[in-house]
């Protein structure tokens, strides 16, 4: 978290883990990410990801669902 930089990310979930483990989650969501490779647009896969991280720790789900203006 330290390298992250200002703006307005939340940490949505974790997972302990080591530098393999770390780089497949970059692995599996790559496409995904938006501004290098720490903050992510809020897509289904992404979304898959953090609440397998959410579920262990009885985080409730993250549902996404995007509204257009009028």
């Amino acid at each position: 978290m330290r390298e992250i930089k200002g703006g307005t990310a939340e940490l949505l979930a974790f997972k302990p883990g080591d530098w393999s483990d770390e780089l497949a989650i970059h692995h599996r969501l790559k496409g995904h990410a938006t501004e290098g490779r720490e903050y992510y647009f809020p897509s289904k896969a992404v979304l898959r990801e953090v609440n397998a991280m959410r579920a262990p720790l009885g985080l409730d789900p993250i549902v996404f669902e995007r509204r257009w203006a009028d």
